[in-house]
């Protein structure tokens, strides 16, 4: 303990210390509409399992107190298209830890329980403004991602007659 209290004094560095956010984390995959500039979907998801820095297991919920914090978050920001929005929950509230101005990896799992959000690029693409469906999409909807070595022989998995070439 002295030697930590020793280089956080020694002034060499300015040191962020992030709270302990000890009740789990959830995303929201959100598209905001490239012309009204306004969140028009937003889905969001617990995670189950995160493996290699990513959610593998995640189940769909809805909270419109998260609703309304992706609402005031992207009011204040200028953001346009598909965004991943990560967040640290913590009696009972939201604490946004980071936006990725893109897709997330998991972004799929909205489209399986029922947000389309390459229609929605497609409206805007053709200049159509996007209606909200903010919290249309199923609850309790499960994705689990696998991603496993496999090693095996050619013979066990392919005919004789298959060629490489």
């Amino acid at each position: 303990m002295e030697e930590v209290m020793e280089k956080w004094n020694d002034g060499k560095f300015t040191y962020i210390i992030q709270e302990l956010m000890t009740e789990g984390d959830c995303d929201a995959d959100v598209y905001v509409d490239c012309i009204s500039h306004k969140p028009v979907a937003i889905f969001s998801k617990k995670k189950i399992e995160s493996r290699i820095g990513g959610a593998s297991k995640t189940i769909s919920y809805k909270d419109p107190k998260l609703f309304d914090f992706v609402k005031e978050v992207c009011s204040v920001l200028e953001l346009n298209g598909p965004c991943d929005m990560d967040f640290f929950i913590k009696g009972g509230e939201y604490y946004l830890s980071e936006i990725n101005p893109r897709f997330g990896g998991a972004y799929l799992h909205a489209y399986g329980a029922g947000v389309d959000f390459i229609q929605l690029i497609l409206n805007n693409i053709h200049g159509k403004e996007n209606t909200s469906i903010i919290g249309q999409y199923d609850e309790d909807v499960i994705m689990m991602m696998y991603d496993d070595v496999v090693i095996t022989r050619k013979s066990e998995l392919m005919s004789d007659n298959f060629s490489l070439l």
